[in-house]
């Protein structure tokens, strides 16, 4: 938004161009090998603005992609560099994919990914310029390395393994003083859910994660999504309809608290939130091109002390009635 009203606010501008060659264009599934490689250049022109200052950043990204993929096994990497005069010069990611199919059913396979990247952080954790509001720091990159493991079990169930390690992370207290943590590591359990049990529908996430540094990374112990749901057909089977409940839950911690002058989530260390479960009713139907829904949702706020807060100070809507439509005309 550069027609601030807060003189305090930042905003932010980002046009990307990608130019790129691949072969990854033809139906490589018939045939027993295939190589897809993908090489290119992104150029990205970033502009920030206060209410004092602007700046234009250019960068270019050169980007090269490959693969393979054999009957069972395929594999992905990619590589991305940017250059640029200023700001994010430098910065660097790797990717690798690697996934394991026991067969053409898709009931079991396994999977790895590898990301190394360094990032140089948002802009207005080095550059500010705003009324009382001014500061210059020199940033190092972020470093991110993550690995993750997973397998999938008869396309409905899915467990992964996640390890993160983070050097070289920046944030800003109540006051907008920095902070910078050299290293922090988090560790994830991951588990999805998405199937049937006769007329009865399950859908769902759940993870389990800890931090070594909670100054650093800030996460819930544990948080989930659920939806439970009871499907029929009336009308001779031609109105499909759902009838269920979407579940969430996180238990409680020290969540960031959201800076109006700048637009920023700082963090605070006075209240926790969490440990509130929010149930929300729905009803879904479809009869050919034409769906419709309703739901009920938080029908319980304010019944247990108005503990729902998302974000300290804002809190988490009451109770509220929905709908919605969907008509195609062409399919």
């Amino acid at each position: 938004d550069e027609q601030k009203t807060n003189k305090d606010s930042l905003s932010t501008r980002i046009i990307r161009n990608s130019l790129f060659w691949t072969n990854d264009i033809y139906p490589y599934q018939k045939s027993k090998y295939f190589l897809p490689i993908s090489v290119g250049i992104n150029y990205d022109m970033v502009k920030y603005a206060d209410s004092l200052n602007s700046k234009h950043i250019n960068i270019l990204s050169p980007e090269v992609k490959a693969g393979i993929r054999l009957n069972k096994l395929n594999v992905d990497f990619s590589y991305s560099h940017s250059f640029s005069s200023s700001y994010f010069d430098n910065d660097k990611q790797m990717n690798i994919k690697a996934r394991y199919n026991q067969d053409s059913t898709d009931n079991f396979s396994l999977y790895a990914n590898v990301l190394v990247m360094e990032k140089t952080p948002y802009y207005i954790y080095s550059h500010y310029r705003a009324g009382k509001l001014n500061w210059e720091y020199e940033v190092n990159k972020t470093k991110t390395k993550n690995i993750n493991f997973g397998i999938d079990l008869i396309k409905s169930l899915n467990i992964e393994v996640s390890y993160f390690n983070l050097q070289d992370i920046y944030s800003f207290d109540k006051n907008l003083y920095s902070s910078i943590y050299r290293d922090a590591n988090l560790w994830q359990v991951k588990f999805n859910n998405d199937f049937r049990l006769y007329d009865f529908g399950f859908k769902g996430m759940y993870v389990f994660q800890t931090s070594d540094n909670n100054d650093a990374i800030r996460v819930p112990k544990l948080l989930f999504k659920q939806s439970l749901y009871y499907e029929f057909a009336m009308f001779k089977h031609k109105l499909k309809t759902q009838v269920g409940v979407d579940l969430n839950y996180f238990t409680k911690y020290y969540a960031d608290y959201y800076d109006t002058k700048t637009g920023l989530f700082v963090r605070q260390h006075e209240e926790k939130i969490g440990n509130y479960l929010y149930l929300d009713v729905f009803a879904n139907m479809k009869i050919s091109s034409f769906s419709f829904f309703v739901a009920f949702t938080h029908p319980y706020a304010g019944m247990f002390n108005y503990q729902y807060i998302n974000t300290p100070l804002y809190p988490h809507e009451g109770f509220a009635f929905r709908y919605g439509l969907t008509w195609n005309f062409i399919d």
